[in-house]
C-alpha cells in the first residue's frame, strides 16, 4: 500500500475533517495569530491552561529565587535575607509563648544528648570529650543556616560507625589517637564541603537514588554492627576492631577465657535498666520524662556506684581525666590524606544527609511547613564544615533526639540553641564528673540507642507487601552483616542504582483500545472491554525517550506490526506522546529510523498529544515535515478516525467498521468524553472542542 504524502491527503481533507485536525506547528510558529489549520487564536504547544510565557516554564525549576524579578527591592531584601539566613523565617513568626516550649525541649534534649555524645564518640573511636564538641559547634550553626526547627543535629551511631571504619585503614585510634583526631576532622571538612556544593548546586534530589528497602536494611545491620562493638565494655576484655559480623564473633570467642564477671553484671544491670525505664515511660505518660532523662539518671548513679565503691580497683573501666573548657578553633588538618579520603567523605556526605533529611521531612509534615532539601543540605554541609575547625567528626540529624525534641514542644531553631547552651555549660563546669563515668555505662546507653534502627516492622511489611523490595533488604542487611560497612554500602547503592537503570532502560508501555461508547482509550491489558481496531496500533510509551531506552522502545515499536490475534497487518502506528516529556538526540535518530522502517512496509507513523517542547525539538530535526503535519494530533480518537477513515478510502478496513463509519460520520462511538480536568462532555462534534483544543482527550493510567 502507497501511503499519500502530505500534499495528496491535504488535497482531500474533507472540511469537517479539517475543523477538528488542529496543526501545532502553525499555531506555536505564529504565537498570537490564527493561521493554524483550525489553531485557536494565540495557540501554542502546551495546554491552555498552561500557557504562560516560555522562559518562565524552563527556568521556574532553575532560579534559586523565583518571581525575583517582579519583586519590589524590600521584598527582594528580604528574601534574599531568608536566602542567606533560613532562620530569619521563623524568627519572624515567633511569638512569646513558643518560647517556654522551646527552652523545655532544648534543656530535654540537652540532658539527653550529654551522655549520648560522649558514648557515640566511643564507637568512632574518639574521646567522649570530642562528642561533647560535636553536640556544641554544629548545633549552633544549623540553628542559624538549618530549614528544619524540631532537628536536633549532632553524633549520632550511624556516623560514629561509619567514621570508624573509614578512618581506621589510616590510622590505629589507640596508637596514634592525635592523628586519628586530625583525620576525624579532616572528614568532617571534606563532607562538609561536599554538602554546602550540593545544595548550592540544588542537587538535593541524589538522595532520591537509594530506595528505602535498601537504606532501612542498611540501617538495621549497622545497628547490629553498633551494637556488637560495645560487648567488649559489657564482656570486660579486649575485642580487636572489626567490621563485619563473622570477624567479630571470633573475637568474642576467642576472649572468652579474659571474660570479667562484674563488669558483664554492671553492665547487664544498666542495660535491662534503661531498657525497663524505657517500658514504663511509654507506658505511663506522667513518666513520660523518664525517656530523654534515664540516660542522665543511670550515669549519675553508675558514678556515684563508682567513685563510693572505688570499683575501678575491682576491674571496671572507667572514662578517666577528660579535658574541661571549649575546643580551640584549628585549620589542621591532614591535607597529605585528604585525597585518600575522599570516597569515605562522599559515602558519609551522602548516607548522613538520608538519614537527616528523611526525619526532617516527616517532622516538617507533622508541624505543618515545608522543608526545602537543598537548603537542609546546605544547613547540614555548613554545620559540618564550621564545626571541623573544632575537633569534631560528622554529624547529622538524631532520630531519638529529634522525636523528643518534637514531643516535648520544639517551635523552632531556638530549642536547639538551649541544647547547645547546655552543653557549653557542661563542658566548662561538669567535666570533672566524668571522670569516674564508667564505660559500661556508655555501652549499655548505645545499645539501647541503636535497638531502634533495626528496622523489623519494615522488613514485615515488605514481606507482605513487595518481594522484590524484601530482596533488596535482605540484601543490603546481609551484605552489610557479612561485607562490612563501606562495602555494604557499596553494595546497596549499586544495586539500588541497577534497578534504576533497569526501569528507566525498560520503560513501561501499552497498547491502548477504545472503551466501549467513549472516546477514552485505555491500555488492553488492564481494560478487557477495550476495542482495537484492526490495522491500526494505538501505542504509549510511559518515558521520556533518550539513549538508555531507545533500544527498547524500538523494539516495541517493531513489535506492533501485526494486530495481536487479528492477524491483519498493522497499517497505521499511532504514537500516544503524552507521557514522552523529553527526547534527546539518540530519540531523534530512532524516530526517523522508524518512520522510514514504516513507510518501506506501507505503515505509517502518526502522533498524538505531543509535548510542546518535544515538537519543537521534531520541528528542528525536520521529523515533522518527514512525518507530515496531517499525521499530528491532539487525541487519540482523532487520530484513530482520521486512520479508519484513510483505510476506508482505500478498502481495507474491516466489515464492521467499514459499515459503522458509513453510519457515523467519522466513526466516533456514542457516549461521553472525559478530559484531564474531570469534566464530562456528549461525544461527537462539539463547539467546546476547538476552543480546548490544546487540552489532552483522556487520562492516562
Amino acid at each position: 500500500m502507497k501511503i499519500p504524502t502530505g500534499r495528496e491527503r491535504s488535497e482531500r481533507d474533507a472540511p469537517s475533517l479539517r475543523s477538528r485536525r488542529l496543526d501545532p506547528i502553525e499555531g506555536a510558529r505564529r504565537r498570537g495569530g490564527g493561521g493554524g489549520r483550525g489553531a485557536p487564536e494565540g495557540f501554542a504547544y502546551r495546554p491552555a491552561a498552561t500557557q504562560e510565557p516560555l522562559g518562565l516554564l524552563q527556568c521556574r525549576d532553575l532560579h534559586p529565587l523565583p518571581g525575583w524579578g517582579e519583586q519590589r527591592r524590600g521584598e527582594r531584601a528580604w528574601r534574599l535575607l531568608e536566602a542567606v539566613l533560613p532562620c530569619v523565617q521563623w524568627l519572624a513568626e515567633y511569638e512569646k509563648g513558643m518560647l517556654q516550649t522551646d527552652v523545655l525541649a532544648g534543656a530535654t534534649v540537652g540532658v539527653m544528648v550529654i551522655p549520648q555524645s560522649m558514648a557515640y564518640a566511643v564507637i568512632a573511636g574518639l574521646p567522649p570529650v570530642v562528642g561533647l564538641y560535636c553536640a556544641f559547634v554544629p548545633i549552633f550553626v544549623y540553628a542559624l543556616y538549618g530549614s528544619s526547627r524540631q532537628l536536633a543535629i549532632g553524633p549520632v551511631a550511624l556516623m560514629s560507625l561509619l567514621t570508624s571504619s573509614g578512618l581506621s585503614k589510616f590510622a590505629d585510634p589507640e596508637a596514634e589517637p592525635a592523628r586519628y583526631l586530625q583525620l576525624a576532622s579532616t572528614l568532617a571538612f571534606l563532607v562538609g564541603v561536599f554538602q554546602v556544593l550540593l545544595g548550592r548546586l540544588r542537587l538535593g534530589f541524589i538522595i532520591n537514588l537509594l530506595s528505602h528497602a535498601i537504606i532501612s536494611g542498611f540501617t538495621s545491620a549497622a545497628a547490629v554492627l553498633i551494637g556488637l562493638s560495645q560487648l567488649k565494655h559489657i564482656l570486660g576484655y579486649s575485642i580487636p576492631h572489626t567490621e563485619t559480623l563473622i570477624h567479630t564473633v571470633e573475637g568474642v570467642v576467642h576472649g572468652a577465657k579474659n571474660f570479667h564477671w562484674p563488669s558483664c553484671v554492671m553492665g547487664l544491670t544498666l542495660l535491662f535498666t534503661l531498657l525497663g525505664m524505657r517500658q514504663v515511660a511509654r507506658k505511663y505518660k506522667r513518666l513520660a520524662f523518664l525517656k530523654p532523662a534515664a540516660p542522665v539518671i543511670i550515669s549519675t548513679v553508675a558514678t556515684v556506684l563508682v567513685y563510693a565503691l572505688d570499683l575501678e580497683r575491682h576491674g571496671i573501666k572507667i572514662v578517666g581525666t577528660v579535658p574541661s573548657g571549649l575546643p580551640s578553633a584549628s585549620a589542621d588538618f591532614a591535607w597529605e590524606d585528604a585525597g585518600r579520603m575522599v570516597s569515605t567523605a562522599l559515602m558519609v556526605s551522602f548516607v548522613g544527609f538520608v538519614e537527616s533529611i528523611s526525619i526532617a521531612k516527616a517532622l516538617a509534615a507533622k508541624n505543618s511547613y515545608e522543608i526545602d532539601v537543598n537548603k537542609e543540605l546546605f544547613g547540614v554541609g555548613l554545620a559540618n564544615l564550621l564545626g571541623s575547625f573544632f575537633s569534631i567528626y560528622p554529624v547529622t540529624g538524631s532520630f531519638s533526639r529529634s522525636a523528643v525534641n518534637n514531643d516535648t514542644g520544639a517551635k523552632s531553631g531556638l530549642a536547639g540553641a538551649i541544647t547547645g547552651v547546655m552543653v557549653l555549660f557542661t563542658l566548662i563546669f561538669l567535666m570533672p564528673l566524668v571522670h569516674y563515668l564508667p564505660m559500661t555505662v556508655l555501652a549499655a546507653i548505645v545499645m539501647t540507642s541503636v535497638a531502634s534502627l533495626v528496622d523489623t516492622r519494615e522488613f514485615m511489611f515488605l514481606m507482605q507487601v513487595h518481594k522484590k523490595d524484601l530482596a533488596l533488604w535482605i540484601m543490603a542487611f546481609v551484605g552489610t552483616l557479612l561485607l562490612g560497612v563501606e562495602l555494604g554500602i557499596a553494595l546497596s547503592v549499586g544495586v539500588s542504582l541497577s534497578f534504576v537503570i533497569h526501569e528507566t532502560a525498560r520503560p513501561h508501555t501499552a497498547i491502548l483500545g477504545q472503551l466501549p461508547g467513549t472516546k477514552v482509550f485505555r491500555s488492553v491489558t488492564q481494560y478487557v472491554q477495550a476495542q482495537t481496531v484492526p490495522g491500526i496500533t494505538v501505542l504509549r510509551i510511559d518515558a521520556p525517550l533518550y539513549f538508555a531506552n531507545i533500544a527498547f522502545v524500538k523494539d516495541r515499536m517493531r513489535e506492533v506490526e501485526y494486530s495481536k490475534g487479528q492477524g491483519v497487518r498493522v497499517r497505521f502506528v499511532i504514537l500516544e506522546m503524552g507521557p514522552i516529556i523529553s527526547v534527546d538526540s539518540t530519540g531523534i535518530h530512532t524516530v526517523m529510523d522508524m518512520i522510514s522502517e514504516y513507510r518501506e512496509k506501507g505503515m505509517q507513523l502518526c502522533l498524538s498529544n505531543p509535548n510542546g517542547d518535544v515538537m519543537r525539538t521534531f520541528e528542528r530535526a525536520g521529523i515533522v515535515d518527514r512525518i507530515g503535519k496531517e499525521w499530528i494530533f491532539f487525541r487519540v480518537h482523532e487520530a484513530v478516525a482520521e486512520c479508519k477513515r484513510h483505510m476506508a478510502e482505500l478498502g481495507v478496513l474491516g466489515g464492521i467498521e467499514q459499515g459503522r463509519l458509513e453510519r457515523g460520520g467519522l466513526g466516533d462511538s456514542g457516549g461521553i468524553e472525559v478530559s484531564d480536568y474531570g469534566a464530562t462532555a456528549p461525544c461527537g462534534p462539539q463547539p467546546q472542542q476547538i476552543a480546548t483544543a490544546g487540552r489532552r482527550s483522556s487520562r492516562k493510567i
